[in-house]
């Protein structure tokens, strides 16, 4: 019997999926929206249900840990932290922490979010240029890192990958040719559109080409859970995730396992797509002005 029957609710699910594996191994992925109330998990701890599973939860491989001065921050958690604060703290197994984003040298979250704040003020302000040129240089270290990942990512979103670097790499080409004319241009409006500031068009491209490395590695964490997956020795084993990785685990890598018990809800279905943000003919034809 498989989690879900065994709860009286699945509030807080926003996707639920069954996937068979070789060997008869069963894998149970369960997606949610970060911070929202989640019922499931709570009754999954409450009723003790997770003793026949190995589970995994999106935690930060390199924070896989719970240190005595923590307990405060995990108060208010819900979901997969919900369930990494409780298992750990209780001592009774230890999940399999799988975000290795940060171990990658990608981004962590608080990292992307900076990013794209940064780029969703449109004004050109003193000071700024400076600021800028630093995240230029870690946006490129992020750039080349996800370049020499294509042979992973080659067999899991070989079509997908493709896409996505070519819009990155337009957008970026876009952001540094025109970090190259200086603060002049920046502060200028109408080579882009007319009567439009140039700083607007840059930051809207530079917002889009963050938002496209978010969804890559993203997408790279789904490629290290399956790989754990596929080394587990466990039978039964239960995924506490975000929406977008189970969406696309159980839609894409995993489709021809998997069976959806608890469907993606439609409001969702533009959060977790699985497609570049921006415009790549606008941008294409911005980037022949230089």
């Amino acid at each position: 019997m498989s989690l879900h029957e065994q709860t009286t609710t699945t509030s807080g699910v926003e996707i639920l999926g069954i996937v068979k594996l070789p060997e008869e191994k069963v894998v149970e992925i369960v997606g949610e929206v970060h911070g929202a109330d989640n019922k499931f998990c709570e009754q999954l701890i409450a009723k003790d249900l997770l003793g026949p599973y190995e589970v995994f939860c999106e935690h930060a491989t390199s924070l896989c840990r719970l240190n005595p001065e923590e307990h405060d921050l995990f108060k208010s958690v819900t979901g997969s932290e919900y369930i990494f604060y409780n298992l750990m703290k209780e001592g009774k197994k230890t999940p399999v922490c799988f975000d290795n984003r940060i171990d990658s040298n990608l981004p962590s979250m608080i990292e992307e979010n900076a990013m794209i704040r940064f780029f969703e003020t449109e004004t050109f302000e003193k000071d700024l240029f400076s600021t800028l040129r630093v995240i230029v240089v870690r946006l490129n270290e992020i750039v080349q890192r996800l370049g020499e990942m294509q042979p992973m990512f080659k067999a899991f979103y070989k079509d997908q990958f493709q896409d996505f670097m070519q819009c990155i790499s337009i957008q970026f080409s876009i952001l540094l040719k025109s970090m190259s004319r200086g603060e002049k241009f920046m502060k200028g409006k109408s080579f882009f559109l007319p009567e439009i500031p140039n700083y607007t068009i840059i930051c809207r491209v530079s917002s889009a080409l963050c938002m496209n490395i978010r969804k890559l590695c993203s997408a790279y964490v789904d490629i290290n859970l399956f790989v754990l997956m596929s080394k587990s020795k466990a039978k039964k084993i239960v995924v506490f995730t975000g929406a977008s990785h189970a969406h696309r685990l159980l839609t894409i890598v995993l489709k021809k396992k998997a069976e959806i018990v608890v469907p993606l809800k439609p409001e969702l279905e533009e959060a977790v797509s699985f497609v570049p943000e921006g415009s790549l003919e606008r941008e294409l034809q911005f980037l022949q002005l230089f």
